[in-house]
């Protein structure tokens, strides 16, 4: 029973390439270890917006996103035996991105449109859990 509310429902798409480094703190059994990564991020959203009560059409949402991003993590890897390592990190992002937003009609024709720069930050308690096979004897 909410007169202005909306519900939104599409299709999401996301491609993020990252490249950066890790350092190792100890060659044992249990090794500590951090990094850094950067990226890039580009994101698109393509839907259809409708009332919650009637379910009548409000109009077509196109949000495009792109961005660069930070992020810095620290974790902890532990060698079972020498050929299978176990790993868990956790990490924060940084992220900046530009935002285009587009509301039309059915007919397409623009009713409005945005355009934002944000800072989105994102906490990640366990950003990686990884289970890895070693080939060689070191």
């Amino acid at each position: 029973s909410c007169p202005t509310c909306e519900t939104v429902e599409g299709v999401y798409k996301s491609f993020d390439v990252r490249l950066g480094f890790e350092r190792s703190l100890v060659y044992t059994k249990l090794q500590p270890f951090y990094g850094l990564d950067l990226g890039f991020k580009r994101a698109n959203f393509d839907g259809k917006s409708r009332d919650k009560n009637t379910n009548a059409f409000l109009y077509n949402a196109d949000i495009e996103k792109n961005g660069g991003s930070i992020n810095g993590f620290i974790g902890l890897k532990y060698s079972i035996i020498p050929q299978i390592t176990i790993s868990a990190e956790a990490g924060v992002d940084y992220i900046y991105t530009y935002d285009k937003e587009i509301k039309s009609s059915n007919a397409n024709i623009v009713q409005s449109q945005n355009q934002f720069n944000r800072w989105q930050f994102t906490n990640k308690p366990l950003g990686l859990l990884s289970l890895q096979f070693n080939f060689g004897k070191d």
